[in-house]
């Protein structure tokens, strides 16, 4: 499986790899990032204060949180080597922010096609490691393994 992105000015059918931003990745190997920090990562820098990037982190939570204990039996079943906090982490790529302009879904996808993608993928990189992590666990669905993460 290979994640590619594209910018508004690159030329149609170019296309780039996030196996190219590796070495951002190389130092969550070690420390694996929290969602909470991830999320507040993602919101400072997308320009929410620290004390609204905190409120925001723990809304999405706990909205993740609510939504996947109540199926989490269900998820296991279909796929046996997620755990919940990959299905928190996945639950919160698309869950609604309490301000619309901070969804993870938006942010993580305008940084991923930014015209500095190397800044964009920075910005993001917490995030962007343990949601790739996590999907990984989905394996039923993954044919080619080459990614990195």
């Amino acid at each position: 499986m290979s994640l590619n992105f594209y910018t508004e000015q690159e030329e149609a059918g170019r296309e780039e790899s996030v196996n190219n931003y590796k070495y951002l990745f190389d130092k969550y190997e070690d420390e694996f990032p929290s969602l909470y920090d991830s999320l507040i990562q993602m919101f400072e820098l997308a320009n929410a204060n620290e004390q609204k990037a905190k409120e925001l982190a723990q809304d999405i939570i706990n909205k993740c949180k609510s939504k996947i204990d109540k199926k989490f039996d269900d998820i296991k079943k279909k796929y046996n080597k997620v755990k919940k906090d990959d299905a928190y982490i996945i639950c919160a790529y698309t869950c609604e922010s309490i301000d619309q302009k901070f969804s993870p879904y938006s942010i993580l996808n305008k940084n991923l096609v930014s015209e500095n993608r190397k800044k964009g993928v920075r910005n993001i990189s917490k995030y962007l490691y343990i949601f790739l992590k996590s999907l990984r666990k989905l394996d039923r669905y993954i044919k080619d393994r080459k990614i990195f993460i």
